[in-house]
């Protein structure tokens, strides 16, 4: 096999006829190796941050909402927290309607993105609705304890027109009321 010429007379550009070998495939890898290299340091670096957001989220979980370590480990691997004044905010909306802190512990621990979604906007109006069709601050967080997510399940399309078909069938509040207390389920058939 005879060497080719380049279109530079140089040997280091010239290769043989037939093989696959020349200098820049050399490159080609080098330069695969370093992109190779600085994908691995953002992976690292974004695993990093990743475990300490983690176990922020881990400390936050044990000391503001009073779950056991093996609680918030498991909620830390589904959910994570963006904003610590909205879950304080949660919380303190929560307890002030009756929750007691054990009940809210096991809200969390069912339901851990509840935390982050608006108190004012997505979870007060709920809870005030189920207090005006008759539900005690003591009934509530036994309901809510049943199915956490009740607490965020949009009002016009989901309870509202549930709870209107089962007053419908049942007639009086205070017979829903009963039926939910031993059903929840009831709320979301629809």
């Amino acid at each position: 096999m005879e060497a080719l010429p380049s279109h530079n007379s140089s040997p280091l550009l010239t290769f043989k006829a037939g093989t696959a070998r020349s200098p820049l495939r050399g490159l080609s890898k080098i330069y695969f190796i370093i992109v190779q290299l600085k994908i691995t340091q953002k992976t690292s670096v974004k695993a990093k941050e990743n475990e300490k957001e983690r176990s922020f989220l881990v400390e936050y979980l044990m000391n503001s909402c009073g779950l056991s370590l093996e609680s918030a480990i498991s909620a830390a691997k589904t959910y994570k927290l963006k904003n610590t004044e909205t879950a304080a905010s949660v919380l303190r909306l929560l307890r002030g309607h009756g929750f007691t802190n054990n009940q809210v512990s096991k809200i969390i621990r069912m339901f851990p993105r509840v935390i982050s979604y608006n108190p004012e906007a997505a979870i007060l109006p709920n809870i005030q609705f189920f207090r005006s069709i008759g539900l005690s601050r003591k009934d509530l967080p036994h309901l809510i304890l049943k199915c956490p997510i009740l607490l965020v399940k949009s009002l016009g399309n989901r309870i509202v027109p549930n709870y209107n078909c089962l007053k419908n069938v049942g007639g009086l509040d205070e017979k829903v009321v009963r039926a939910l207390k031993g059903n929840y389920q009831l709320l979301q058939l629809m």
